[in-house]
């Protein structure tokens, strides 16, 4: 249970502070915190319910599906973010990151 503990804190303190480091203006830092406050939010809404619709269908071993599938959801969501965020927003953008360079115009 003290591990378990342990992971979820960590989890929610790193989304906390990726969201912070992924927004382009400081102002914006609030925001990006808020939405993904939101998102910890809901998960802890919808897991019991999915968890338990699970187990009471299936039995104890089928609660173990929602989190396999919850896995392979976060995993497959930071390999897209992943592919998507390879530029460095701090130098001058290029075409090469998805934006108009000064020969595109």
């Amino acid at each position: 249970m003290v591990v378990l503990g342990l992971m979820a804190g960590f989890i929610v303190i790193s989304c906390f502070s990726g969201a912070a480091g992924e927004a382009a203006d400081p102002a914006e830092i609030p925001w990006a915190i808020a939405i993904s406050n939101f998102g910890c939010f809901l998960a802890i809404m919808i897991a019991p319910v999915a968890v338990g619709a699970m187990v009471e269908s299936r039995g104890w071993g089928a609660g173990t599906l929602v989190v396999e599938i919850g896995a392979v959801v976060v995993i497959v969501a930071g390999l897209v973010y992943a592919q998507f965020s390879r530029c460095d927003k701090s130098v001058a953008p290029t075409s090469e990151c998805g934006y108009r360079s000064a020969a595109d115009n």
